[in-house]
């Protein structure tokens, strides 16, 4: 198999839970309009670059610290995700600013937070598994069926901070860092190469996001 075919093979794999929440929001008909779809998968696929940014940067802080006794811990924790949910959460502020000076309404409904996260996630995940498993192919099954749905809980939670904060600042800065945290644990665990971590990561990913699944049906059924 050449390597562009591998690349857009991990491309379209990549894309399945995408694909599956766009189809999950049709049939269920909740009111998640098409643009704030798309807004949102952009926004994932945006926040991919501006994490490789803070990456280098944080990396650069870490090497002018000198924190060789942490550096392990800085880097999964700090320069992976920190980042890459700073990253996420920038973007998406951004791209909710724009969302709601475009809509007619001029808001934003509280249940789009939460969903707008988790597809903006799937959206980092594309990239970011494809750039991975090219690089790192020890890891590529692996990350291919866990790196989507941790984006994609880690992304809802983001975005549910964004609410949180602005009714409750202190709450939103505890998701914030509660994501940062689930995120570097995964991480964590994803490295060692055991059996009894890779269980662990693949437990963490997929419960955060069937529990962001149950708080997206139960949001949009409030309405």
């Amino acid at each position: 198999m050449s390597g562009l075919t591998f690349y857009l093979l991990v491309i379209l794999f990549s894309s399945i839970p995408v694909i599956a929440v766009f189809l999950w929001f049709k049939f269920a008909r909740y009111s998640f309009s098409l643009p704030v779809f798309t807004a949102s998968l952009f926004a994932g696929l945006a926040s991919f670059f501006l994490a490789i940014i803070l990456n280098i940067n944080l990396g650069r802080l870490g090497e002018f610290i000198n924190i060789e006794r942490w550096a392990r811990l800085y880097d999964i924790f700090i320069r992976v995700a920190f980042s890459e949910e700073l990253s996420r959460l920038i973007i998406l502020i951004i791209a909710f600013f724009i969302i709601r000076r475009i809509s007619k309404s001029k808001e934003i409904k509280d249940e789009w937070y939460c969903p707008a996260g988790l597809i903006a996630g799937f959206g980092f995940a594309i990239l970011e598994s494809a750039v991975f498993d090219l690089s790192k192919s020890s890891f590529q099954l692996l990350r291919l069926f866990t790196a989507a749905p941790l984006h994609g809980a880690c992304g809802a939670r983001v975005a549910s901070s964004i609410i949180k904060f602005k009714k409750k600042p202190v709450i939103g800065i505890f998701y914030f860092l509660t994501t940062v945290l689930i995120h570097g644990v995964y991480n964590m665990l994803i490295v060692q190469n055991q059996i009894s971590s890779v269980i662990a990561a693949v437990i963490i990913s997929l419960f955060s996001l069937a529990a962001t699944i149950v708080t997206i049906h139960q949001n949009f059924r409030k309405q």
